[in-house]
């Protein structure tokens, strides 16, 4: 068994790790993605504690994660938040079985079922979590919006999901951007995150209040209710590595920090 420290507070144990180069892309364990890039594992991290961090009142709320992954976010969630019930959703049975294997400060109710499923099941909570892979304006408005757009309709605390538009220069689809967004022309991520967020107060009265850049290639998006300035911090994944890394290997992972 391996143990991660997430933020340098917190652990998380992972009893199989194993590459999987010889396995077809298609058919990899998102588990094993925690071992071969825990870069892009650590600045998530950081980039998720300081998207959560006192971001909502002290009081008890309920919570559902659709796309769990390893537990970095449930970890994270369970340890930011008071949360008095906790769903953890995931395509991936590997993750399932990984995640049921860890103790918890509030015992989660474990499901194995797709996003789109779940949130037609399941979408009363006050906190909830989209780590959707591949997703813009374009996306969530045409391949995810079965799955988005029902995200506000019982009136959450807090809805927090990814956008990975920034892995392409904003020039190569900024005018798509701009015309689903209604806004003026976008010249920088920046642009698109202030647009999105206005767009998302005219269509739901929700505003992005933190955006969390992760290297060049995800951006995490914590919208609350009512109308607020958006707040951008990037996080780069060489100056972020001690979010994220493997007890026993932390000289290699954390040297030049």
């Amino acid at each position: 068994m391996k143990t991660a420290k997430i933020c340098k507070e917190w652990e998380l144990n992972f009893n199989s790790l194993q590459s999987e180069d010889d396995v077809s892309l298609h058919k990899r364990s998102y588990l094993h993605y925690a071992s071969e890039h825990s870069d892009f594992v650590a600045a998530k991290s950081w980039a998720t504690k300081w998207l959560l961090e006192n971001i909502l009142p002290d009081q008890p709320y309920t919570c559902h994660e659709y796309m769990a992954g390893i537990g970095v976010q449930t970890v994270l969630t369970q340890k930011l938040f008071n949360i008095s019930k906790h769903i953890v959703g995931e395509l991936d049975p590997e993750c399932i079985e990984h995640l049921e294997q860890q103790e918890w400060d509030v015992k989660p109710i474990f499901k194995l079922e797709s996003a789109q499923d779940a949130i037609k099941d399941s979408n009363d909570c006050d906190l909830k979590f989209l780590d959707l892979p591949s997703s813009s304006i374009l996306k969530i408005t045409r391949e995810w919006k079965d799955c988005f757009l029902p995200l506000f309709e019982n009136d959450p605390k807090l809805v927090v999901w990814t956008d990975t538009s920034i892995t392409y220069h904003i020039s190569i689809h900024g005018e798509k951007y701009r015309k689903i967004l209604e806004s003026d022309e976008l010249l920088t991520k920046e642009d698109y995150i202030r647009a999105y967020s206005e767009w998302l107060y005219k269509k739901f009265g929700y505003s992005i209040k933190r955006a969390a850049i992760r290297g060049r290639n995800a951006v995490y998006f914590a919208a609350v209710k009512g109308k607020e300035e958006t707040i951008i911090k990037e996080f780069p994944l060489n100056e972020n590595l001690n979010g994220f890394y493997f007890l026993g290997e932390e000289r290699a992972t954390l040297d030049g920090l």
